[in-house]
């Protein structure tokens, strides 16, 4: 399943929409927002499984060998509940219409932190292609890119979004073997609290820069929005 979502997610996606208004046609009683609920899981769903198999080199130039490796151990069996998720979310999908199906409170919580990091590395992305002019090969606290002075992106406001940057990163890590070992009606991870923290700290530099920067705004709202949801999984409150 998940090699041919790879192949085709744009297939799958269009076979899933199919599939509704066959069911519909027949008597299957969906509403337009039930409908668009199933399909924007469905993407997400295609965002995860593309993500999994990917590390970011903005990640990984943050860590030390031993903290990666050790890192990657602990992410392994998280990995793995995540690489299932896939078939448990379609079916789910629908068997949450016909017969009240549901992903446990843990599974959200992973999904969160995984499309988290997915909208967080692409923000990321974005602030270092408007500080530099080849930001693959360059770095550090100086802005060679033009665009930078336009947008309002200064020197220190770049040196803060990657301290923000390079915190999210090292709490993402330390959540991996956290929400394995966490169950519901345990405590609250406390690093959740965190997480949200720095997203919005970086949510308040972004905002602060030129209108035309609003796609980094829109993918940091995208990371609180799955911060968001990995604290309402695991019993943040607010």
């Amino acid at each position: 399943m998940n090699s041919l979502w790879n192949r085709e997610p744009a297939s799958i996606l269009g076979a899933l929409g199919a599939l509704l208004a066959l069911g519909m046609a027949f008597g299957l009683h969906l509403s337009a927002g039930q409908v668009g609920a199933i399909m924007a899981a469905a993407t997400a769903v295609n965002a995860l499984i593309t993500r999994q198999t990917v590390t970011s080199p903005s990640t990984l130039q943050n860590l030390t060998p031993s903290t990666l490796a050790a890192a990657q151990d602990a992410a392994q069996p998280v990995k793995e509940t995540i690489r299932k998720l896939p078939v448990v979310l379609l079916a789910c999908m629908l068997g949450t219409v016909l017969f009240g199906c549901s992903i446990s409170l843990k599974q959200k919580a992973v999904v969160g932190l995984q499309s988290a990091e997915v909208a967080l590395e692409a923000a990321q992305g974005l602030e270092r292609g408007y500080c530099f002019n080849q930001p693959s090969i360059e770095s550090g606290p100086h802005c060679t890119n033009p665009q930078a002075a336009t947008l309002k992106l200064t020197d220190a406001t770049h040196q803060n979004m990657a301290q923000f940057f390079s915190h999210a990163y090292a709490v993402q890590l330390q959540a991996v073997p956290v929400l394995q070992a966490w169950k519901a009606g345990d405590p609250a991870p406390s690093g959740v609290a965190t997480y949200q923290a720095d997203l919005t700290q970086l949510m308040t530099l972004a905002k602060n820069l030129d209108p035309a920067a609003s796609d980094l705004v829109a993918k940091i709202q995208a990371a609180l929005d799955a911060a968001a949801q990995i604290a309402l999984a695991v019993g943040v409150t607010p």
